[in-house]
This record gives C-alpha cells, sequence and structure tokens, in this order.
C-alpha cells in the first residue's frame, strides 16, 4: 500500500511535459449529490484503472457520471433517459466536475449541474455548464470534447453496464457506423453518411420512377387500344372537314373558270381590235405604195426604152403568171448585186495595181542607195561559234538542274513515307475505340453517337476517358488504372451542366441506352498544387507524379486532378525507404515504389503511421498510346527532309535564272546573226520583190472587167422587179381589203360572247362568296387560301375526290363517343409529362451514381485497410484464446450503402463453423468475450482519451475472464490510451503491473465519501 502512495504522489509531482497522461485523458471525477452519492471524488491513473466494488455500490454511477459530465445524453448511459433521475433523492441539484489533462496548460475541466425547477405543476431539470472556469452551453462543450475525439456515444469506447447486451445486439451497420467513428479517419463517417444519403435518394428516385413506368405504361397500354377507333374517328373527322372545305372551293373553282374564260375572250377582243386599227393604218400605206410602185415602174420603162427595146416587146411573157414574176425577181436581185460587187472588185484590182507601181518604185530607189557591203562571213562564222558554245554551257545547267530535280523526287518520297509513318502513330484514336467496344459496348455506342452529334452542344463534350488520356509510356498505364477507377474510365466529360443533362436525354430517347457522365470542376488546372513538390521527393527516389505519365486535354485532366488527385501521387523505384518517407513527409499519403502501391492513414494524436502495401497489376486499358520517342524521330526527320528539300529548291531556282540568262544571250546572238545574213542577202531579195510586183501588176491588168457591159444586164433586171412589185403591192392591197372587213364582224361576235362571260361570272363569284360567309367583293382570308391551295385546282378533280371521300365516310362506322378523342388527346398529353419525368428522374439518378462512385472510390479502400487490420487483430486474440474469429465488410449489393455493415464471427468450440455474433449462436459470456476483444482489437489501431467498459465480464467462464483480464492488461501496459475497466468481482492470482490503478469502491451510510484514496 505504501508503494502505491508512493507511486500517486510521484505521479502528481511530474512535470506537464513528462506526465503519463494524454492530452484529454480524465485526472480527477468529483460528484456532488449524483444519484446515490453525497460529495465524491475520484483521482484516476494515466493507464488502466480497474475499479472494483459489490452490485450497488455505485460503480456505474462513476460511468454515467462520465457520460453526462462530458456532454452525452442520459439515454446514452442505459438507465434513466430522464435527467432529474440523476439528482440524489431529496436535494434540489446534482453536480459534475470533470478534470481532463492538458499537456501545455492549466488542465480542462467542466462543470455540468443538474437544477430541478418547478414549472406549473411539473418539474423538470435543467443543465447548467462551465468550461474552464467560465459559463459555457452544451453545444460548446460538446464541441470542445469532439475536439479531443472523445465519442460518449461510441459504443466502441465507452460501453456501459446497460449496453454491454446492446452492444452485442448491434447490428452490422450500427458496428460499421461506431467502428469508423472510433477507429477511421475523420472523414470516413462523413463519406459514408453522405453515400447512404445518396443511397436513398437514388432509391427513393428509382421507386418514383418505377412508379410512373408503370403508370406510363398503363395509361400507353389504354391508349393503344383506342388508338385504332381513335384513329377511325379522326380519320372520319378529316373526310368531313376535307368535303366540306372542297364544298366551298367548288363554286370558286366554277367562278374561277368563268373568270378565265371572260379574261380571255377580253383579252381577244382588244387584241383583234389592236390588230384593226393595225390594219388601218396599215391600208392608206398599201395604196400609196401602189401608186409609188406604178410611178417607179413607169420611170423605169421610160430610162430603158432605147436599151430595151426587145423588153418591151415582150413584156406580156414576163409577166404571164406569178411564178415567172417571181423568177424575174429573184433574177433582179441577184444580177444587181453581182453587177455592184463586180464594180467593187474592178475598183480593188485598180488599187493593187497602183500600189504594186508605188513599191515597185521604192525598191528600185533603196536598189540606188543601196551601199556595197564587205565580207560579212567571218562575223557571221564567229556568232556561230559563240551560239554553240552558249548552248553547251544551257546543257551543262539543264543535266545539273536535272540531277537536283531527281534528288528532289527522292526526297518526296522519303518525306511522303515518313508522313506515313507519323499519321500511323498519331491514329490511335480508332484503336482506343475498337478497345472501347468490346468493354463497353453502351460506351462505345455513345462515342459513336457523341461524333455524329457534337453540334447539338454549345460546350466540350469528351469522349470516354480512356480514348482521351495518350500514356508517355505505356508500361505506366498501370499507375493510372490503379487510382482512377475503371467506371470513369469510361465515362464522358462535360464543361457544362446542360449539355450533361441534355446528352443524357437525347441518348436514351435515340439509342435507350445509359452511361457514366460526368463534370469538368469549376477549379482551374494550375489551382492543383501538390502539398510536397517533386523537387523534394526527388531526394527519396521519386521520380514523377502519377500526372506527368500521360497527357490529356485541359478538362478530363482537370476532372482526373480534383477527384483522384493524380498531380501529387509519386512515382519511385524499389530503393525508396518508405520509412523515412513516412517520418519526413507526413503529408504524402499515396505513392508508388516500384510495382507496389502504399496508402498511409496517420492518426489524429501523435505520428504513427500505419501503411498498407499492394501490387499494381499491369494496365488494360491505356496501354494502347502513342510512342512519343518514335513520334519525336519522325519528327525530327521531316524537319531535315524540309531543310534538304529547301536547299535543293534553292540550287534548282538559281540555276533556272542562270539557264534564263544564256537562253537571253543565245537568242540575243541569232538575232544578230539573223541580221548579219539579211545584210549580205539584201540587193538580191530586192530584185527578187521588184519582180514579184511587176508580174502582179501584169496579172492583174489581164483580170479587167467590163463595166458597161455589166451596168446593161443591171437595167434589165431593174426593170423585171419594178413591174413585179407593182403587180404584188395591188395583190396584197386586196388581201388587206378582205381581212380588214373579216375582222371587223369577229369583233363584233367577241364582243356580245365577252358580256356574257362577265355577267356569268359575276353570278358565280356571288355563289363563291356565299359559300364561304364573305360580303359582297370581300377577299378570301388568307388561312383559307393556304388550305384551298392543299385541293385539288381543277374542277373535275375536285369533284372526283369529293365522291371518293363520300365513298370512305359511308364504309367509317358513325356511332362514337363523342369524348373518345378528347380523352385520348388529355391520356397522351399526361404520358407525354410523364416521361419527361422519367427522363429527368434518370438524368438525377445518374448524377447522384457517378457521385457516389467517385466518394466510393475515396471511402472504399481506407475503410477495407481499416477492416483488414482489425480482422487481423481480433483473429489473432481469438486464437490466443483458443477460438476463431474474424471481422469482414458485409454487403448486400455494391450500391446499397444501407447494408454496408461489419460482421463479426467467431468459433468457440472445434466442431463448430463460424458464426456471425448474436444472442442467438453465442452464450452472454461468449458474447462478452468477442466483444471485449473486438474492443482490444480496435484500441490496437486508434488512439483515444481513455476508454470505459462496465462490468464486460458478465456471463464470462473463469478462464475466459483471467484471459480477457490479460488482454486488457497487456494492451494498457503498451499502449499510452487510458481505459477504465469496472466489475463487481476480481479472480484470484492475476497478474497485475505497473501501469495499473485499483480503485475500490465502498458504500454505506457509516461510509465517508469525502476521504476516499487511491490503494
Amino acid at each position: 500500500m505504501s508503494q502505491k502512495v508512493k507511486r500517486k504522489k510521484t505521479s502528481h509531482n511530474t512535470k506537464k511535459s513528462e506526465s503519463p497522461f494524454v492530452e484529454g485523458s480524465v485526472v480527477r471525477i468529483r460528484l456532488q449529490n449524483f444519484m446515490t452519492y453525497v460529495d465524491v471524488e475520484l483521482n484516476t491513473g494515466p493507464y488502466l484503472n480497474l475499479v472494483l466494488g459489490p452490485n450497488g455500490s455505485g460503480k456505474s454511477a462513476i460511468v454515467c457520471a462520465i457520460i453526462l459530465g462530458l456532454g452525452g445524453d442520459a439515454s446514452l448511459t442505459g438507465r434513466a433517459a430522464v435527467l432529474h433521475d440523476y439528482v440524489r433523492f431529496g436535494c434540489k441539484s446534482a453536480q459534475v466536475d470533470i478534470e481532463l489533462h492538458n499537456p501545455n496548460e492549466s488542465n480542462y475541466t467542466i462543470t455540468r449541474k443538474l437544477v430541478i425547477t418547478k414549472n406549473k405543476s411539473k418539474e423538470e431539470c435543467v443543465s447548467e455548464w462551465t468550461l474552464n472556469g467560465r459559463n459555457s452551453s452544451a453545444g460548446e462543450v460538446k464541441r470542445f470534447i469532439a475536439s479531443l475525439n472523445i465519442r460518449v456515444d461510441n459504443l466502441c469506447q465507452f460501453l456501459p453496464q446497460e449496453r454491454v447486451v446492446e452492444f452485442a445486439k448491434m447490428n452490422p451497420q450500427q458496428l460499421l457506423e461506431n467502428t469508423e467513428k472510433a477507429a477511421g479517419d475523420k472523414e470516413m463517417f462523413e463519406q459514408h453518411k453522405k453515400l447512404v444519403e445518396f443511397s436513398k435518394k437514388v432509391k427513393g428516385l428509382e421507386s418514383k420512377r418505377s412508379e410512373l413506368s408503370k403508370e406510363v405504361e398503363t395509361e400507353s397500354n389504354l391508349n393503344d387500344r383506342l388508338a385504332e377507333e381513335v384513329k377511325r374517328v379522326k380519320q372520319r373527322e378529316n373526310y368531313e372537314k376535307r368535303i366540306d372545305l372542297m364544298q366551298k372551293k367548288k363554286p370558286w373553282l366554277e367562278f374561277e373558270t368563268v373568270r378565265q374564260e371572260y379574261v380571255k375572250s377580253k383579252d381577244t377582243l382588244k387584241e383583234s381590235e389592236k390588230k384593226l386599227k393595225l390594219c388601218q393604218q396599215k391600208h392608206a400605206p398599201l395604196r400609196e405604195n401602189v401608186k409609188i410602185t406604178a410611178n417607179r415602174s413607169k420611170k423605169c420603162y421610160d430610162d430603158c426604152n432605147k436599151t430595151l427595146k426587145l423588153l418591151r416587146e415582150n413584156r406580156s411573157k414576163y409577166f404571164s403568171s406569178v411564178k415567172l414574176l417571181d423568177k424575174a425577181t429573184e433574177e433582179s436581185m441577184s444580177v444587181v448585186t453581182s453587177f455592184e460587187g463586180k464594180r467593187h472588185e474592178e475598183n480593188k484590182r485598180q488599187q493593187t495595181v497602183e500600189k504594186a507601181k508605188e513599191e515597185i518604185a521604192v525598191f528600185k530607189l533603196k536598189l540606188e542607195n543601196l551601199v556595197e557591203v564587205g565580207d560579212l562571213q567571218p562575223q557571221i562564222d564567229s556568232l556561230n561559234e559563240e551560239i554553240t558554245r552558249r548552248s553547251r554551257k544551257n546543257s551543262t545547267l539543264k543535266n545539273e538542274k536535272s540531277k537536283y530535280v531527281e534528288e528532289l523526287e527522292s526526297l518526296a518520297v522519303e518525306k511522303r513515307n515518313s508522313l506515313a509513318l507519323l499519321r500511323s502513330l498519331q491514329n490511335v484514336y480508332n484503336e482506343k475505340m475498337n478497345l472501347l467496344s468490346r468493354m463497353n459496348r453502351n460506351a462505345f455506342i455513345a462515342a459513336c453517337w457523341l461524333k455524329e452529334n457534337k453540334h447539338n452542344f454549345s460546350g466540350g463534350v469528351f469522349p470516354p476517358i480512356m480514348t482521351q488520356i495518350n500514356m508517355k509510356n505505356k508500361n505506366e498505364a498501370k499507375f493510372v488504372e490503379k487510382v482512377v477507377p475503371m467506371r470513369d474510365l469510361f465515362a464522358f466529360v462535360f464543361e457544362r451542366i446542360e449539355d450533361l443533362k441534355k446528352f443524357n436525354n437525347l441518348l436514351f430517347e435515340e439509342k435507350r441506352i445509359r452511361v457514366n457522365l460526368v463534370m469538368k470542376p469549376a477549379k482551374s488546372l494550375e489551382s492543383f498544387v501538390p502539398a510536397v513538390s517533386l523537387q523534394r521527393l526527388k531526394k527519396y527516389g521519386f521520380k514523377k507524379f502519377v500526372s506527368d505519365t500521360f497527357t490529356a486535354p485541359d478538362a478530363v485532366m482537370a476532372y482526373l486532378f480534383n477527384q483522384f488527385h493524380v498531380y501529387e501521387i509519386p512515382i519511385g523505384d524499389e530503393n525508396v525507404d518508405t520509412t523515412l518517407v513516412l517520418k519526413s513527409e507526413p503529408k504524402l499519403t499515396r505513392f508508388y515504389t516500384g510495382d507496389y502501391y502504399h496508402l498511409v492513414f496517420t492518426s489524429r494524436y501523435d505520428s504513427e503511421k500505419v501503411i498498407s502495401n499492394e501490387k499494381v497489376l499491369d494496365g488494360r486499358l491505356l496501354t494502347i498510346s502513342m510512342d512519343e520517342q518514335k513520334l519525336a524521330d519522325v519528327n525530327a526527320k521531316l524537319k531535315n527532309l524540309e531543310r534538304s528539300v529547301e536547299e535543293l529548291n534553292n540550287k534548282v531556282i538559281m540555276i533556272d535564272q542562270k539557264i534564263v540568262e544564256t537562253e537571253n544571250e543565245i537568242t540575243e546572238l541569232r538575232r544578230q546573226h539573223k541580221n548579219l545574213l539579211l545584210k549580205k542577202d539584201e540587193k538580191k531579195t530586192i530584185l527578187v520583190r521588184i519582180e514579184r510586183q511587176e508580174n502582179l501588176i501584169q496579172r492583174l491588168e489581164s483580170e479587167s472587167i467590163n463595166i458597161e457591159s455589166e451596168r446593161r444586164k443591171a437595167c434589165i433586171v431593174q426593170l423585171k422587179a419594178a413591174a413585179y412589185a407593182e403587180k404584188r403591192a395591188k395583190d396584197i392591197l386586196a388581201k388587206a381589203d378582205s381581212e380588214f372587213n373579216n375582222l371587223k364582224r369577229d369583233i363584233g361576235i367577241l364582243r356580245e360572247r365577252t358580256d356574257q362571260l362577265r355577267r356569268e361570272a359575276q353570278a358565280k363569284r356571288s355563289i363563291a362568296q356565299r359559300a364561304v360567309n364573305l360580303p359582297n367583293n370581300g377577299e378570301i382570308p388568307a388561312e383559307l387560301k393556304l388550305e384551298f391551295d392543299k385541293l385539288p385546282d381543277t374542277l373535275e378533280e375536285l369533284q372526283s375526290e369529293i365522291r371518293n371521300l363520300h365513298l370512305r365516310l359511308e364504309s367509317i362506322a358513325v356511332n362514337y363517343d363523342s369524348n373518345l378523342v378528347r380523352d385520348f388527346n388529355k391520356r397522351k398529353e399526361l404520358i407525354r409529362r410523364r416521361k419527361e419525368e422519367l427522363a429527368e428522374f434518370n438524368t438525377d439518378i445518374q448524377l447522384l451514381k457517378t457521385e457516389m462512385e467517385s466518394i466510393k472510390s475515396i471511402w472504399i479502400p481506407p475503410l477495407e485497410s481499416l477492416i483488414n487490420r482489425i480482422d487481423d487483430n481480433f483473429g489473432r486474440f481469438m486464437k490466443r484464446l483458443g477460438c476463431a474469429g474474424d471481422v469482414i465488410l458485409s454487403r448486400d449489393k455494391d450500391d446499397d450503402f444501407e447494408s454496408y455493415g461489419i460482421s463479426i464471427r467467431v468459433k468457440f468450440r472445434d466442431n463448430e463453423t463460424l458464426k456471425t455474433l448474436s444472442s442467438i449462436h453465442q452464450s452472454g459470456g461468449e458474447r462478452s468475450v468477442s466483444t471485449m476483444i473486438y474492443m482490444i482489437a480496435l484500441q490496437e489501431l486508434t488512439k483515444v482519451p481513455f476508454r470505459c467498459v462496465d462490468e464486460i465480464n458478465q456471463g464470462m467462464d473463469n478462464r475466459n475472464e483471467r484471459r480477457v483480464f490479460d488482454f486488457i492488461v497487456e494492451t494498457a501496459s503498451n499502449n499510452c490510451s487510458q481505459y477504465f475497466l469496472f466489475s463487481p468481482k476480481l479472480l484470484s492470482g492475476l497478474e497485475y503491473t505497473e501501469k495499473m490503478h485499483i480503485h475500490v469502491v465502498f458504500n454505506g451510510p457509516s461510509c465517508r465519501f469525502n476521504r476516499w484514496q487511491i490503494l
């Protein structure tokens, strides 16, 4: 006993920085008028506190005081649910003071005073709170307690006596929630809550969608049954409307027929009157023309009387018939034309002769003035040699050009081959689409549909992410596929939410399929900065981040950054010292070393970390990628080829310039050569030209024409034409007189017919106006004109159509419900609205599932890792007891997050199989053992200020109670967490350690509670 007292004093004198207490552990508890206690104070130890006392002595009151004093509700104690039941009988108030360890300053103090007040005839109990010596509120105290990682509502940390059985009764879902709170990181439970909430929403939406689908199916079936009848009713109504419309158009067609006939007759009358007026205008000139022609004929006779005596004697022969007159007219015109031509030809001949004589004179003058030139042959020979030399030079240049052109053609072939190789390297999209069609047919169909319909969207829409990612090294695809789930690799990325909804609706309407759709985050790429820079990580052996292994469009990259943090997951080789990394870089939670993926979990209270390792499997979806090195080589080769082509082209241009210059020089030399040859032969040339002109003059003079003879022939022909013209003019006048009289008679008949048609058209128009209820002279409405335009345009076709429609009407029954069509259309509109609602439900469900998948990909890995570690500890501890057990993550369906839970399975006898822990399969003692082992397994993983278990050894046999006690002692000795274990009895021969404090509770009327000491 003296050693214990000494240890206590030493503990109180220890400096703050060296205190064995951790932050938030219980240092002191004081109870005043609380339950059975008047005034008692308990000073605790930093490790295992074993509280012993017989049943009814007040051990559980201490547990209740800790729960209530740290902000818990009365219902958590498992005892009285009303606060005033915790106030000592006969007292008006009770108070709980709890002192928690603070390693930096004075300890934290929390006081809860329960005050009973009377409200009318009813008693109420209110709480007054004090935090660190100042008045506070329940909310502030609860937030402060939560910041110390104390959860009095978590049965994995706080297990009162009355809730030990409740813990064993806890279903897998409740056990998972309590485990997440006790051992998971701060985001795990919140992520689980979100998944459950989203799962409920999805179920609710799917239930509503199912109801809507059933309603749409029911209404559609009803409308389908009525569709044929409605179709017949509508068909009959359409026929009746069409017949009525045709009956209205019929008088208009009759009016139009008469009107057109009237207009035609009126136009004919106007045309005839114009002809009559024209005849009147032509008649007088015809008579005048007869006189003029007669005078012209007489004058012709007089002029030709002397020279054409023979013609006057035979005149009657020439005009005996119209045929001869026509022939004479033709001959007259031909002879006159021939005479004029010959006279023109004679003038031209004389002019040519004069011109030839002038040229002869000029050549003779040149010949006289021609100066004798010396011998020009040496100059001509010199020019010939120079021309030959320049021609050889030109040939040499052309040969050189041909050589360069051949090199250019060879380079062109090489460039085409390189471009073909470049296209094959760049065209990996088709291969990715082929892989997509095998892995996810719906996503492939949607991607093909998007290619044809991309114009329907205002923002960027990207096909499945797997087709947009291009790995720089296909061997590194496994690193991306490990952190990005397959579902997201098949996802379409959108820049605008309107496009996402539109895409989802249109795709379902046209293809009846659904695919995964995700939104680009609002954050820019530049805003994603790794928590630990690559420069800093290189000293550990890391080479790059996952984001450095591939390229993708900015929108896709931003989604991967936001959802999977690929920009801050480093990749290193197998030489990376993971222990050093964990110790030096607390912010680094995920990384690769060689072929292993490491996931790190960090405690909130110390620097202890737990890491899980998993071998990374080879990539499957992203291995099809462009060979960046080969692509760079091909691009470099193309640049070299373009440079070589440019150099050769420049050489060819320079040679072309030299060739042009040489050819210009050759042309000039040839011109000089030609001039010398001309000078040498000039005299000979002039003599030849003079001889040629003299021969021309001689020939032209021999071809002269007898103009007088030709003139006589022309006079004869003109005489014949004049006689014919006179007779022809008289015939035309007679014919015009006849036509004039006939036209006057026809005009009278047309006037009578036109008046008759005008009266008939007016009558038809009145009938047509009455048919459509128009006033006199009213115009047909535009709408009615449009309807008339759809009907036949001839009266015959219209009447035929009316007869056909009457026959169709007779074939359709006339007995039908007048409300049938109205009800059908009303139901059709309802179906349309319900389908729109269904599309909205589908979009909302898809968005929720996308968000769920995103959260699940973050939540599941650490949860499975946590449960695996709990399972390892639990199985190991159960094995030490000679039993077996495991802890697994249970679920009904992968997407039913409400069903996710933790199942504890145990086996206490060799002839049994593992069975789920429950009141059905195990005894109370077995459940107590399993519960305690599970709590110890949790304690191995989590750091909390303290734990509290009340009478966990209920129903245990001595052997199991002893082993459980040893486990608790071992755990408390190896861990810095504080432990409270309440028990009414204690086995003999147990092992104790220096880290154990034993508190014995005595109670009774003679006990002085204010003198309690720690033994």
